[in-house]
């Protein structure tokens, strides 16, 4: 099992930057002759982390290092900033280094397996609505999605707590994502790219939608999870105790690879 810190040059940020990487054993019975022949390849969940936190933020609060080991996953975490997974609007196109240059890299340096069944994107609150975004708006490259604490309609929270007289600074929220007067349509409106997602025909990805019962926005999750049932999106449900932290998602992820994800037993083998 292994912690990887990894540092590269992004062509879509034209600066450097890093990822947070676990990897499981190679644990299949094969010896160095039989692997000097294939590759073995694994399943990749992508991690978000929640605003105002960086990539290691999974590694420190979660036990993501030992299921990475016990059900033979990558894991890989990027530095999100306060960037709510969008191409800023001041700022960087992590949205688009996220969905398309990130898994190019990934695949081509890590035995990462480059198939749709085997990639899959998760988030914690700013990281729910990332897994999200990716999930409804590329469909064709993920597996599943699951949003843990994330999954609400962020333009109707924002516009409150833009009108509350001490509100939280919404600063961060205005450099990634523009006024939030024009939020309502856009391609960072949750509400708005499950109502497009609803109308694709193609394979959509599974959802998970995982909320505390006692979440500061969990009536906000129980509204959304109601609206994807209205509009025909299937997702699982998924509420415990617990508040808006890593512990209950820890938890959530744990459930989540036990008894909804089905990670294949063993890696994929290929002839090299």
């Amino acid at each position: 099992m292994g912690l990887i810190r990894c540092h590269f040059f992004s062509e879509v940020f034209q600066t450097h930057t890093d990822i947070t990487v676990t990897m499981p054993e190679a644990a299949i019975n094969v010896g160095y002759e039989a692997l000097r022949h294939k590759r073995v390849l694994y399943p990749v969940i992508y991690i978000l982390h929640g605003g105002a936190e960086e990539s290691t933020m999974w590694m420190r609060m979660s036990r993501i290092e030992e299921y990475s080991k016990r059900f033979g996953f990558i894991s890989v975490s990027i530095n999100g900033m306060s960037s709510a997974y969008s191409d800023m609007v001041h700022g960087y196109k992590i949205f688009t280094f996220l969905t398309t240059e990130l898994p190019k890299f990934v695949e081509g340096v890590f035995p990462a397996s480059p198939c749709r069944e085997d990639r899959y994107i998760a988030g914690f609150s700013m990281g729910g609505q990332g897994a999200l975004k990716a999930a409804f708006r590329c469909p064709e490259k993920y597996a599943a999605a699951m949003p843990l604490c994330g999954a609400r309609d962020i333009v109707s929270l924002f516009q409150k707590w833009e009108s509350m007289e001490n509100g939280p600074d919404l600063t961060a929220v205005r450099d990634a994502l523009g006024p939030i007067s024009e939020l309502r349509g856009s391609n960072s409106d949750l509400v708005f790219l499950a109502h497009q997602a609803a109308k694709y025909d193609g394979c959509k990805p599974r959802l998970l939608v995982a909320c505390a019962l006692n979440d500061y926005a969990a009536e906000l999750t129980e509204q959304y999870h109601q609206m994807l049932n209205e509009i025909g999106i299937e997702h699982t449900y998924y509420q415990a105790p617990g508040i808006h932290d890593y512990y209950f998602v820890d938890r959530a992820l744990l459930w989540a690879l036990t008894n909804w994800l089905h990670l294949a037993a063993q890696p994929k083998i290929e002839e090299v």
